[in-house]
Order: structure tokens, then sequence, then C-alpha cells
């Protein structure tokens, strides 16, 4: 499994998500959030700031049958309108398109 994990800050602890980086395939972290979470996952995370670049490194980097999660743990307001944008860009990148 690939994870995505980051967004806006709102003071929460992001350990949880950090400490999952030993058992994925690969932890992308996005968003204001997505430096310390990176941080804490002991150099077991990618830092790409935005979804669009982890997507960018998940398809270099997913074999056939391997899951993309968009699992944030954060809001979406450091780079989205609201939770529905980053969902539906989430859905385009994966090559789903607009299913709203």
């Amino acid at each position: 499994m690939h994870l995505i994990a980051g967004g806006y800050d709102k003071g929460s602890d992001l350990s949880p998500i950090a400490a999952r980086a030993g058992g994925v395939a690969g932890l992308y972290c996005i968003g204001a959030t997505g430096e310390a979470i990176a941080a804490d996952a002991g150099g077991r995370a990618r830092v790409c700031g935005s979804l669009s670049r982890a997507m960018a490194d998940i398809s270099g980097r997913a074999a056939d049958g391997d899951i993309v999660l968009l699992s944030p743990g954060c809001a979406s307001w450091d780079q989205f309108e609201n939770f529905e944008e980053r969902g539906a860009a989430f859905a385009a990148l994966a090559g789903f398109g607009d299913r709203g």
C-alpha cells in the first residue's frame, strides 16, 4: 500500500501516521504537515508537498496490484477549498475522472 497523508495543520498528533511508514510500500507526505510527518517517520517517508507530486512519485514506484490510499489525517484547507475538492483531485489523478 502507498499511503498519502498530510494537509492543513490543526495541531493534531500525527505521529501515529508517521509510525505506519515502516509497514507500507511508501508514505507520501503532502501539505503543511508533510515535513513534520516525514521527520517523525525517520527518513522512511517522502516529502511531496502536493497531491499531484505524490501521485507522480507513486506512479513511478507502484506495482500491479498495489493499493494507493489517500488517508490524509488532516484537513484539506491548505491546498483545497474542501475535502470534496481534494477527493475529486485524487480521483482525477488516479484516472477515475470526476465521479461527483
